[in-house]
């Protein structure tokens, strides 16, 4: 991997991709640009495996976001079925609707307990063999 500073002959330009701003994704350009050593990060040949593995932590912050967001919308559902009415009684009073909300439920805890088991075994494993 190699850390080198805008020089001249170095040109970049920004990638739209789906994620709109929340992401600087970039095309860079080299013409004649001579590169010293020097600018060499970490271990030659191992660029690739650096930036794969701060993708790791990048999806599990997806995560995380997945996580809350199904949170909120399963908690804005429970309320709104409560107050709407259908056929002279609530939504909640239906079992369909309530059969939904918990299979809803069952795999938003789902998610929970799967990313609570990545935080531990990132805590508890070693890097280097896979185990403790």
């Amino acid at each position: 991997m190699l850390l080198i500073p805008r020089l001249p002959g170095i040109t970049t330009r920004k990638i739209e991709i789906g994620a709109g701003g929340l992401s600087a994704t970039t095309y860079v350009t080299f013409e004649d640009v001579k590169v010293p050593a020097s600018y060499l990060v970490g271990k030659e040949a191992l660029g690739f495996k650096y930036t794969m593995s701060n993708f790791n932590h990048e999806r599990l912050w997806i995560a995380f976001q997945a996580l809350r967001g199904a949170r909120i919308c399963l908690e804005d559902a429970g309320t709104w079925v409560l107050k709407r009415e259908a056929f002279d009684k609530t939504l909640f009073e239906q079992p369909v609707v309530r059969n939904k909300l918990g299979h809803c439920a069952r795999q938003v805890d789902a998610l929970q307990a799967w990313t609570e088991s990545i935080i531990y075994e990132l805590g508890v494993l070693s890097h280097e063999r896979g185990t403790t």
